[in-house]
């Protein structure tokens, strides 16, 4: 059997930048959707009930994370929060927290609200928590199978889902690889969200060119398009 052939992926910063600038045009609610949540988050920056019901009820409408009963969702939050922080004493991010928030008890259901979580708290504290997306998450078990990542570790897009620890290992070993830990928008270092744009906008286009998911794409933007669908990302999965 032949070696199978690593993939050598690198994001340059005019991709990226193009990227960016494409999605903008591509996809103009998301942006003033994103702008709408940083204003709810930076006028109830707390963790009382109040304050998480706020940043939760327009993170799970905006972004139709299909939480159904958000006011459980936000009990629970505030019970772990009231006790612990999603950062610990030295300013790391607690990944543990992160799941025991995730993990909801509806009745007699736990449901995994990963997905939620994760948006949640990387509005809160967009240096430390990527979001966990089912796009990214399929976008890095696609280069795992063309030998992109080094990490010695076997990960599948339901293993990712329920290891928050292991989804952002891997996250970082994509940002190292692809040179995208030396990328800027504009004078400042990319942040977990900037790498979550790009890769989820990438993905996101290329998904209703091909006829899924077509909500909020404006595919009559011809050259955004054609910029995104030929990006580095696209091109190499």
């Amino acid at each position: 059997m032949a070696k199978k052939q690593n993939l050598n992926l690198i994001i340059t910063q005019s991709d990226f930048d193009a990227t960016i600038s494409a999605r903008n045009v591509i996809m103009p609610d998301y942006v003033a959707q994103e702008n709408a949540i940083l204003k709810v988050v930076a006028a109830c920056p707390g963790f009382t009930l109040e304050e998480i019901l706020a940043k939760a009820s327009i993170i799970n409408d905006f972004y139709s994370t299909s939480v159904f009963d958000i006011l459980s969702v936000a009990k629970h939050f505030c019970s772990v929060l009231n006790t612990t922080g999603l950062v610990d004493n030295k300013g790391n991010a607690d990944y543990n927290v992160l799941m025991r928030m995730a993990n909801v008890t509806h009745g007699d259901k736990k449901i995994n609200h990963i997905s939620f979580t994760s948006k949640f708290a990387r509005f809160v504290k967009p240096d430390l928590f990527p979001i966990y997306d089912g796009l990214v998450a399929d976008t890095f078990c696609k280069l795992k199978r063309k030998g992109f990542f080094k990490i010695n570790t076997k990960f599948t897009k339901d293993s990712l889902m329920t290891d928050y620890s292991k989804y952002k290992d891997v996250y970082d070993e994509f940002i190292d690889l692809s040179g995208m830990k030396g990328l800027k928008i504009g004078a400042s270092t990319l942040t977990y969200k900037d790498v979550d744009d790009y890769l989820w906008t990438s993905r996101k286009v290329y998904l209703a060119k091909h006829g899924k998911n077509k909500a909020k794409v404006d595919l009559t933007k011809a050259n955004e398009v054609k910029t995104v669908l030929n990006n580095i990302i696209n091109t190499s999965i």
